[in-house]
């Protein structure tokens, strides 16, 4: 739908443009109209107008002194300059714009019309994607470090798809890291912060960090980094050869230099950093794994002096780790899964949502997890639901507080045979009221807009005035209404105009212009040409057939 506002201080031609172009329905316009260059302004302070239809030549401030400020709240609006006047300053001065055309009053409804419609398909043509796309481009390599970090992000959160992290990918993200090859992985973590430290310090503290690890690690390798969840420096590292005795090099260079990176962090930030890597290569799909275990790593050598450095080697006393490789991994895909659940509901990605869930249910019922482990899934799984019953406000509904009841309930450790059909069960209610709500919301707006145009013919009728009663934005509404209504809003107004004026003309002894302006038709001429375009029948011939 376009926005197009019609300015002239001359009534008889403001009306007449104005009905003019509310007859040309394959244009598909919303049309506004004003009778000064002020009042265009304050519609246009208010609404996006796409096309501005104006006289050059206007009392207290002309069509070119509006263009200015119309420009200004609206770059891309195009302006039409009909006018009188031909001489060429007037024309010059316009033309110098972008987006501006004129065209003289004497060249009558058909020229006018058609620059018009050549202003709609210059507007269709700007939203051509190979333009916008080629702005998205360079505001991509600007954003090139960002999107990097985003991207590695999901690497070490196990985010990523199969097709994900291609090599044309990492190029295009300038990674000069190789896709088919193992890397080093470590990880940095400053100590001693305190809680209340303000992020642009944190920020500031790993920068610094960064610029040192690159300066002692960046000889001999090929590195990436990125700051996680403003905790870790994460590094990433390949030789420039891939060659066991280039890796042998890389990993003997990086042990000898960790230490002295510390040093380096301790003499010129004071601040003390601990350091967890792997001696061997990881390969890229285990990187999270790798990830969650030199976190742990952390977590089970804490030291209040810092300045650590771990390795794989660094066991834990429980042999948890090294016993149960594969539990690790199945605790890995099940986390992810459940990290996922919430943002899939929340996006309404349904099939995508059931099938992560359905990854969650076949992982708990082939493998045996440890209690404490079992215990740690059910639990995670049960607060999700919960949390999706508070959002949706059902939680005191009898079927959601009887499948709180059944959560609560259930053994430990869990019987997943038995508790998993319920998670499922909920899914399903879940997406189900999500939808049915939705439903009977855009059910309530049709309502609502029907109700209105139907005691409110004679007055502003536009998308844009009936987006407003309902708070949607008006390609919404227009797309939800024929949806929901089965026809168009012009066809549905149209209808509801020509049924009253056949009651009107039937019932009552009014006048045809009294008619008119009751269904709020700006000149009786409009009405009757209106209703013969609808009918194949004048309003007197009407009435005179009845």
């Amino acid at each position: 739908m376009v926005h197009l506002l019609i300015v002239d201080d001359e009534k008889f031609i403001l009306d007449g443009l104005y009905d003019l172009f509310n007859e040309q329905a394959e244009l598909d316009l919303t049309v506004f109209k004003a009778a000064s260059a002020f009042e265009a302004l304050a519609i246009l302070s208010g609404t996006k107008i796409d096309i501005v239809l104006t006289d050059i030549h206007m009392p207290k401030m002309s069509g070119l002194e509006m263009m200015e400020q119309v420009k200004a709240k609206w770059p891309r609006c195009r302006i039409i300059f009909l006018t009188g006047y031909d001489e060429f300053d007037y024309i010059y001065k316009a033309i110098q714009h972008g987006n501006v055309k004129y065209i003289l009053k004497s060249d009558g409804d058909h020229k006018i019309i058609q620059i018009v419609a050549d202003s709609i398909r210059e507007l269709e043509a700007s939203l051509i994607m190979e333009t916008l796309l080629a702005d998205a481009q360079v505001a991509r390599s600007k954003q090139t470090d960002h999107m990097r970090c985003l991207f590695f992000t999901d690497v070490l959160d196990g985010l990523l798809c199969a097709d994900d992290g291609k090599q044309h990918e990492l190029l295009q993200l300038d990674i000069q890291l190789d896709r088919d090859d193992p890397l080093l992985m470590v990880i940095v973590r400053l100590e001693g912060l305190q809680p209340h430290t303000p992020r642009h310090e944190v920020d500031d503290l790993f920068i610094a960090l960064q610029t040192i690890c690159l300066h002692y690690l960046s000889p001999l390798a090929k590195l990436i980094h990125l700051t996680y969840n403003r905790t870790y420096l994460v590094l990433l590292l390949q030789p420039f050869e891939l060659k066991k005795a280039s890796w042998n090099g890389l990993i003997t260079f990086v042990a000898g230099t960790l230490e002295t990176i510390q040093q380096a962090c301790k003499k010129n930030l004071n601040t003390t950093i601990s350091l967890a890597w792997l001696t061997e290569p990881v390969q890229w799909e285990a990187i999270p794994q790798k990830f969650s275990f030199l976190k742990l790593l952390f977590l089970y050598h804490h030291s209040n002096a810092g300045q650590l450095i771990l390795t794989e080697k660094n066991r834990l006393e429980t042999d948890r780790l090294r016993a149960a490789p594969s539990e690790l991994e199945h605790l890995q895909l099940l986390k992810k899964e459940l990290g996922r659940l919430s943002h899939l509901f929340e996006t309404s990605q349904k099939a995508v949502y059931l099938h992560s869930l359905g990854t969650i249910e076949e992982i708990l019922r082939q493998i045996s997890l440890d209690d404490s482990y079992a215990l740690e899934m059910y639990y995670s799984l049960s607060l999700h639901a919960v949390s999706v019953m508070n959002k949706l406000g059902v939680a005191d509904d009898v079927y959601y507080r009887e499948s709180i009841g059944q959560l609560a309930a259930c053994s430990m450790p869990p019987d997943w045979n038995e508790v998993l059909p319920i998670f499922r069960e909920l899914a399903n209610s879940f997406f189900h009221y999500q939808e049915s709500q939705g439903a009977r919301i855009q059910d309530d707006v049709i309502i609502k807009i029907k109700r209105y145009i139907k005691e409110n013919l004679k007055e502003d009728l536009s998308l844009t005035r009936l987006s407003e009663l309902v708070f949607l934005n008006p390609d919404y509404l227009s797309r939800l209404f024929r949806q929901r209504g089965g026809v168009t809003l012009s066809e549905y107004i149209v209808a509801q105009k020509i049924s009253e004026a056949k009651h009107l003309l039937m019932t009552s002894p009014m006048l045809i212009q009294d008619v008119a302006k009751q269904l709020g038709f700006s000149t009786a001429g409009y009405f009757t040409r209106f209703f013969k375009k609808e009918t194949g029948l004048t309003p007197e011939e009407y009435r005179s057939s009845q």
